[in-house]
């Protein structure tokens, strides 16, 4: 069921996917995120998998649209014709992205105070390599880093895990991720649906 996400609640912060973490201080970024910081739509997208979590989509995140203006693309990946099988944001989703071997996508959007965690779909090509996942959230009071990767050996589609967005938050509890999703394999990997948890539920 979808939802508007009009409150936070904060709860203990455990159990998050993290590979790396650091934290350094940046001048403010001068760049406007594409997404808005309001109100967002929400929808139990992984209940499948045991996470009953609320998720909205970030700004072009399902690719229904083909307009890939929203990200910067390396090594020309490509709308494909292919969605992930469960359409968890819609029952007519029919698309996402192909990422070839050594492409990046990278996205920039803006989180709130406890959206503090995302997770995507991706399909593994069953070939050696990863598909390697990077957040860096930022404000003008620094900066903080996480990053995962996900590979099979089976191809097929799956959620990735859940990774964390560190709170840095500016004086307006608005702070800015930098996402960067890379194929570091040989084959062509398909990623869908990215998504941000709003409620603080890690």
């Amino acid at each position: 069921m979808r939802s508007t996400h009009l409150a936070r609640r904060a709860v203990a912060l455990a159990g998050v996917l993290l590979g790396t973490l650091a934290v350094v201080v940046l001048p403010p970024a001068s760049a406007q995120a594409s997404d808005d910081c309001t109100t967002r739509t929400t929808t139990k997208a992984f209940s499948a998998f045991g996470d009953t979590n609320d998720y909205f989509t970030i700004s072009g995140g399902t690719f229904e649209s083909g307009d890939l203006s929203p990200f910067t693309l390396t090594a020309s990946p490509w709308i494909a014709a292919e969605n992930e099988p469960w359409r968890v944001f819609g029952p007519a989703d029919a698309r996402s992205l192909a990422l070839p071997a050594g492409a990046t996508l990278t996205a920039r959007f803006c989180v709130q105070v406890g959206e503090d965690s995302m997770r995507i779909f991706a399909k593994s090509p069953g070939v050696g390599g990863s598909l390697k996942i990077k957040a860096t959230v930022s404000t003008a009071y620094g900066s903080a880093s996480a990053s995962t990767s996900t590979g099979s050996s089976t191809p097929g589609w799956a959620p990735t895990g859940r990774l964390g967005l560190t709170n840095v938050s500016g004086p307006d509890g608005r702070q800015y991720v930098t996402l960067v999703i890379t194929n570091a394999g040989t084959g062509t990997w398909l990623v869908d649906d990215i998504a941000v948890d709003p409620w603080r539920t890690l």
